[in-house]
């Protein structure tokens, strides 16, 4: 796991919020429901969740990576709502009781699992007429967040920086097939809603560059200090021209995915 994951999670609170909250606005949540979150990693989004359903309602969030839902658990008690449930778990192998959710949203997890198995589950975990909320990203193409790194290195090392088009982030992509997954986990009034808007990376080229180091992990130790210091140099160069009054934006695009189980 990149450990920004854990250590920054307010960074990409900041970064992602944006989808994460027209997700949450399009689920229709209210007070009393009964709320499934799907990897939310350390994120800040169970603490919405718990705020919009109340007391007389109930979250719980499933992560895959324990040491990140520990960080979240922390972060939900510290905000004053400790009775957020995590569950440590494959969101395909953990237990979950027929019909005992209103709700399920994902913030960029759902494009991690196979959706042939996970779709069916959460389904079957809605009560009739539950809904599913879930942002994914577009295609690579469209998000300068991933492809921009790739570009980077690749100044400095000749033929770096493609992606398979199946590449983890982007296996829900096309919005036909997520459609039909959708329609084969038995989800009715299926909407798939483009989102296109900016994120934001950090305040300045230097901040978002000392970022991308601290998650470079493996690749850094590929790199001497000459050639790393060429990426730098061009990372400084590529992130120029997205630099703003708020820090660094690039363009980005997902699917807004909404439906209800029959």
């Amino acid at each position: 796991m990149d450990s920004t994951w854990r250590d920054e999670a307010n960074r990409y609170d900041r970064m992602l919020g944006g989808f994460g909250r027209q997700a949450l606005a399009a689920s229709g949540l209210g007070p009393g429901d009964r709320v499934l979150d799907v990897g939310p990693g350390a994120s800040d989004q169970p603490i919405e969740l718990a705020r919009r359903v109340g007391s007389t309602g109930r979250v719980v969030a499933v992560e895959l990576d324990a040491d990140l839902a520990d960080v979240g658990r922390r972060r939900s008690t510290a905000a004053g709502f400790p009775d957020v449930e995590y569950v440590v778990g494959d969101i395909a192998e953990v237990g979950l009781d027929r019909a005992s959710f209103d709700v399920v949203v994902s913030r960029f997890a759902l494009m991690l699992t196979d959706p042939t198995t996970t779709l069916p589950r959460l389904a079957a975990a809605l009560a009739p007429g539950g809904r599913i909320a879930a942002t994914v990203w577009q295609i690579a193409e469209r998000n300068a967040w991933f492809t921009l790194p790739l570009e980077i290195v690749a100044d400095v090392v000749a033929g770096f920086g493609s992606a398979p088009p199946d590449a983890p982030p982007f296996r829900l992509a096309d919005d036909a097939v997520v459609e039909g997954h959708l329609g084969d986990a038995g989800f009715v009034d299926v909407r798939i809603d483009s989102l296109v808007q900016p994120v934001w990376l950090g305040a300045d080229v230097g901040d978002v560059i000392d970022f991308f180091e601290r998650g470079a992990g493996e690749l850094r130790s590929a790199f001497d200090d000459a050639s790393w210091s060429r990426v730098r140099e061009a990372a400084q160069r590529r992130l120029a021209p997205f630099d703003g009054p708020d820090g660094i934006r690039v363009p980005a695009a997902a699917w807004l995915i909404t439906a209800r189980r029959a």
